[in-house]
């Protein structure tokens, strides 16, 4: 910690942070239990090593910097008669005092009350019952005072936890360290102060974008963790990726898929749910191969207890081993909320005819879960400052033509570089000299000039496509960029003896029609009885 570090106020936290986001993000356990692997569980693991024997109780205990979550005081509540739970954001300490009165929309601790009862051999129900009536106080803290709970003055305590609290609140070292000793005057003589360190550290990774990595070190028990997650902007727009496997050459795609992100093969009927794995670089084949040793990671334990069960996954193991063999062809599908996963165009930046990119908006449901309030869904502008650029987007609000429309425009001087284009989500651009085909959606609708489309195309491939760019690009990969770059530059400029622009109108594809959604839609009599 340091002066010239950019440190958040405490008015500011208060204002905006933001309880339910961040227990999402840090403490939800979307597959129903803790990752065994996340920096949840091992604090529940450290925290039981502390408390489960016994060898430390008492009357009192208070936690400083409880957040939103009750988590930190599962292992001590046996032992200590009362507790206290604290923290300097209202949101926070509201969320605990919903999940302690139980009230509608409280956040759901059931599955970490189970991962801890799992490790002392306790029963959950009994536990929640248990803290509910050990915890009598939810006091507001700043431990930047001399009296932390101020106006409140607590007897000495028995036992003061703490954990990501002081590296938050305090914004250099000579803050903290009078932060630390006032909480030891919270304690008795003889009292116990369980607190872990955790130092942060934002970097960049190919593929990956903007990762937070987090070591944690715990002094009572000596055990360290670290672990990885992910910091990178969540895209404006969800993508959802549909390849059709028809070589063994497809099985070498590579392919980032984020936390995020689902994978399905409808053939096979198999999913791999959202947040049920962490984020990824692989292939294709190395998706199944990660699927296949999921599923016999337990077999040997199934065909002891359910022999039935453990012959039925044994026959969908084969089934997905036969699929990197490309037999028969398949579907891959991945889901990405957040728009950060990616499926490999070999032929880029020439359009790829077995994959299928979809860009769309977001369900509430899907921010939720990325943990985007629906306060942030209103809000239509922003400063610059708050974005990396700032962008127009243009909607259509008419009905869809019984025809579709063509536009061929013959460039024949710089000057056309300003012409005005209005392009709708659905449009499709085809630059014939270049072998470049962008499909519709990709780039949303958009009240531009033709420099500035060819500008976002550009964009587009360097930028959102990781496998173009960076360190783990090949050299024929970034080659072709170069080349591709290059024609966007000179080409658009060249005289070109044929100035007309044509416009036409053309009877629209099946395959068009059920983008659009219309091949299902009855217009005829809508308003016939």
């Amino acid at each position: 910690m340091s002066e010239s570090t950019t440190f958040t106020e405490g008015e500011f936290y208060e204002g905006h942070f933001d309880a339910r986001a961040y227990a999402r993000n840090f403490y939800s356990c979307p597959s129903g239990h803790p990752d065994e692997k996340s920096f949840l569980t091992f604090v529940l693991r450290c925290l039981s090593g502390v408390f489960s024997a016994g060898e430390h109780k008492g009357k009192l205990l208070i936690d400083v910097g409880s957040g939103p979550s009750i988590h930190s005081v599962l292992s001590a509540c046996d032992h200590y008669d009362e507790i206290v739970l604290s923290d300097f954001a209202s949101n926070n300490r509201r969320e605990i005092e919903k999940w302690l009165e139980n009230q509608e929309g409280s956040l759901d601790w059931k599955p970490v009350l189970h991962y801890v009862c799992k490790l002392e051999g306790k029963s959950p129900s009994k536990l929640e019952a248990t803290v509910k009536q050990r915890v009598k106080k939810v006091l507001k803290c700043d431990v930047r005072l001399e009296n932390p709970f101020d106006p409140h003055t607590l007897e000495p305590a028995d036992c003061v936890i703490t954990s990501l609290c002081l590296e938050a609140a305090c914004k250099d070292i000579q803050t903290y360290c009078r932060a630390l000793h006032g909480l030891t005057k919270l304690l008795r003589p003889g009292g116990l102060l369980v607190m872990g360190s955790t130092r942060l550290l934002l970097t960049k990774i190919p593929f990956f974008k903007e990762i937070i990595i987090s070591s944690f070190t715990c002094p009572h028990c000596n055990w360290t963790n670290t672990e990885i997650q992910s910091a990178g902007r969540i895209q404006e727009q969800g993508v959802l990726y549909t390849l059709q496997v028809k070589t063994k050459e497809d099985m070498n795609r590579e392919v980032v898929k984020s936390d995020s992100a689902s994978t399905r093969i409808p053939q096979l009927d198999f999913e791999i749910p959202a947040f049920t794995q962490k984020g990824s670089l692989s292939t294709i084949e190395g998706l199944l191969d990660r699927a296949v040793a999921g599923l016999e990671q337990d077999q040997p334990i199934r065909k002891a207890t359910d022999p039935a069960v453990a012959e039925k996954i044994e026959e969908f193991i084969q089934r997905l081993k036969k699929l990197k063999e490309v037999e028969e062809e398949f579907t891959l599908i991945i889901d990405d909320p957040s728009g950060n996963s990616f499926i490999e165009n070999p032929f880029a930046p020439q359009k790829d005819m077995a994959l299928t990119v979809t860009h769309y908006k977001r369900t509430p449901k899907q921010n939720a879960a990325l943990g985007i309030e629906a306060e942030e869904e209103q809000e239509d502008e922003k400063p610059a400052n708050d974005l990396d650029t700032m962008r127009n987007e243009v909607k259509s609000g008419g009905a869809t033509e019984e025809l579709g429309t063509r536009i061929t425009l013959h460039l024949t001087d710089p000057s056309d570089m300003s012409r005005d284009l209005l392009k709708s989500e659905t449009c499709s651009v085809l630059i014939p000299e270049l072998e470049f085909e962008l499909g519709m959606a990709a780039l949303g609708g958009k009240f531009t000039t033709l420099e500035g489309l060819l500008k976002d195309i550009k964009d587009l491939i360097v930028s959102k496509n990781p496998f173009m760019c960076g360190d783990s690009s090949t050299a024929d990969r970034a080659e072709k960029l170069e080349l591709f770059g290059q024609k966007i530059d000179k080409n658009v400029y060249a005289p070109d003896p044929d100035p007309e622009m044509k416009i036409e109108k053309y009877t629209r594809t099946f395959e068009q029609n059920e983008d659009l959604g219309l091949n299902d839609m009855k217009t005829e009599g809508y308003g016939e009885k």
